[in-house]
């Protein structure tokens, strides 16, 4: 069957559906989510800044507090070679030099230690070279008492130990680590409390991005509560505009429906109007004039030359009458007046499958002559169409049709094995010859269905309501002269033999 087919709508990729997506959210909405990201952004951010600080701050505390225990153990170190000092010259003992050789190794390593740990420190310098200072000449002062013991002057190496020097040099060194000490407590405290302001900012900081954050969230829910409202206001609008277009589009539907209906009617009826006045008055003017014809035959003068002039006018005119029944045929089949639907259709389908070369198989009901007027040149005419298009588009080698009558309706079955229809057959989107089927078919109150398979063929069903039977029509001379004469309903044929439907092939 022929019919335009319309090329398939793009399928839109996953970048424009979420360009859409984004266009559908209403600015309102959009801002404050943009907001809430901006400030998730910058907790992030406020939150490593804040780590980091944390980190410089933990390093300084841990840094502090090795150089006060470095320190302190300077003092502690130094202390104990003083008493081990002491104990070695009241005693004599060589055990009491241990914490002395002790010192004279570690002290030096710890005040490396500590000018390390304050070389970006150059206000500490000074303290760490008058430590280093005292520190040298204890232990000279250390080591000469002992030196002197060893060679026998225990009793000056005695009254040098009881001097105050050694004294004033160790109130020295703990004076001067004692300063030292207290200012590095005073500077851990400085980092520590550094620190600690350091977490509560961090906290505060992190607190208020959040408790802003939830004021965006619960101002974001209230807009796109708002505009939910509003969409669900504009829906209702929009479904209240649409059923009541869909209302006006159903009455202008059904208007041309109606309309389209008429016309088709009216066309009919002037069809059989105009092939009725073909038949009457045309065929009345020829036949009378093939009767003079014959007449001026038989009493004039005969001679060859008359003759030859007489078989052609003969010719011509039976050439007209030929015609005539063609035009009328096509008009209005007039089998189809005179005899009812089944032999209009044995008669169009036998001859249009022997024209085109097709096996043709009719099965007609007994009951299709009784089919009303209106609805048996509806049929006929979808007939005539889906032959049409089976002879010019099908490619087929065989065309079948039942009709009969089930229940209260009409069913009509069309079948051939062509090429079928396209795998993209939209029955939405027909050809005109479709569309005209479908359309006398639901002016009936009736439904067209297609199956189709590629190279399988098509089949049309049609099914349409039985019409109650209409009163005769008037035939009054009055009305015959007022316009033409009403189309007659095709009356039963009488058939001898058994009832079954009749089938041709």
């Amino acid at each position: 069957m022929g019919y335009p087919v319309s090329p398939a709508e793009p399928v839109p990729g996953v970048a424009a559906r979420l360009r859409k997506t984004l266009r559908a959210i209403p600015l309102v909405v959009l801002f404050p989510i943009l907001i809430v990201v901006l400030l998730t952004l910058g907790v992030i951010w406020v939150s490593e800044v804040n780590y980091n600080r944390f980190q410089r701050g933990l390093t300084r505390l841990v840094e502090e507090r090795l150089r006060i225990d470095l320190v302190n153990e300077m003092a502690t170190v130094l202390l104990n070679a003083e008493t081990a000092q002491r104990g070695y010259l009241l005693t004599a003992r060589e055990e009491y030099l241990q914490p002395l050789d002790f010192a004279k190794d570690q002290l030096p390593k710890l005040e490396n230690r500590l000018a390390a740990s304050l070389a970006s420190r150059p206000d500490r310098w000074e303290d760490i070279d008058r430590i280093r200072q005292i520190m040298m000449k204890k232990l000279v002062e250390l080591e000469t008492t002992i030196q002197m013991f060893k060679l026998g002057e225990k009793e000056k190496a005695l009254e040098m130990a009881a001097t105050d020097d050694g004294r004033l040099l160790m109130d020295q060194a703990r004076s001067t680590i004692a300063t030292l000490s207290a200012h590095m407590n005073s500077e851990l405290l400085i980092y520590r409390s550094e620190w600690l302001r350091s977490i509560e900012f961090a906290r505060y900081s992190i607190l208020g991005v959040a408790l802003l954050s939830f004021l965006l969230l619960v101002a974001v829910f209230q807009l796109l509560g708002k505009d939910l409202q509003h969409k669900a206001r504009i829906a209702r609008m929009v479904d209240s505009e649409n059923a009541r277009l869909g209302r006006e589009v159903a009455e202008r539907t059904n208007e041309l429906i109606e309309l389209t209906n008429h016309l088709q009617q009216t066309t009919e009826r002037e069809k059989a109007a105009v092939a009725r006045d073909l038949h009457d008055e045309l065929g009345g003017i020829l036949t009378s004039a093939k009767m003079d014809i014959e007449w001026l035959r038989l009493h004039g003068e005969r001679s060859p030359e008359t003759e030859k002039r007489f078989e052609q006018l003969n010719r011509l005119l039976d050439e007209a009458v030929s015609l005539k029944r063609r035009v009328i045929e096509d008009l209005r089949p007039s089998l189809l007046d005179n005899l009812g639907l089944g032999p209009a259709l044995e008669w169009h389908v036998t001859e249009h499958c022997k024209k085109g070369g097709l096996n043709c198989k009719l099965e007609l009901g007994d009951t299709v002559d009784a089919i009303d007027a209106d609805t048996s040149i509806a049929l006929y005419r979808i007939v005539q169409e889906a032959l049409t298009n089976v002879l010019r588009h099908a490619k087929a080698t065989r065309f079948e049709l039942a009709l009969n009558t089930a229940g209260d309706a009409i069913q009509l079955q069309m079948r051939d094995n062509g090429v079928g229809l396209p795998p993209t057959f939209n029955p939405a989107k027909l050809s005109h010859g479709l569309s005209g089927m479908r359309q006398r078919a639901r002016a009936l109150g009736g439904e067209v269905s297609w199956t189709s398979a590629p190279r399988q063929g098509t089949r049309i069903d049609i099914r349409i309501p039985l019409q109650p039977p209409a009163p005769e029509p008037d035939a009054s001379p009055r009305r015959r002269a007022t316009g033409p004469p009403p189309l007659r309903r095709a009356k039963p044929r009488r058939r001898t033999g058994p009832t079954a439907p009749r089938v041709r092939t």
